[in-house]
């Protein structure tokens, strides 16, 4: 069977300099094969922000939390850059 499911895979823009990825639920759950629940707050809201940095799935609201408190360290880079490119090529997006 061959399940449809809503694609919304956007890279975000920050102001941090974090890279980014918006997903929806369905993505998290049939791309990056994950029960779809926020990795801090355990919640299962309709869409994430993948943070390549961390190789988490936020909420909008965690996500915001996070970025009030994040600090953008250069030796994250090659960590951050490794998964984020990674994320691209399983959400087929450039």
């Amino acid at each position: 069977m061959i399940t449809k499911y809503k694609l919304m895979a956007e890279i975000i823009e920050n102001k941090k300099g974090f890279k980014v990825i918006k997903v929806s639920f369905e993505e998290v759950h049939q791309k990056f094969r994950s029960l779809g629940i926020c990795d801090w707050c355990n919640s299962t809201p309709d869409s994430f922000m993948y943070i390549p940095v961390l190789n988490c799935c936020y909420c909008d609201e965690c996500y915001k939390d996070w970025m009030k408190r994040a600090v953008n360290h250069s030796e994250d880079h090659d960590f951050e850059n490794r998964a984020f490119e990674r994320a691209k090529q399983l959400l087929k997006i450039e």
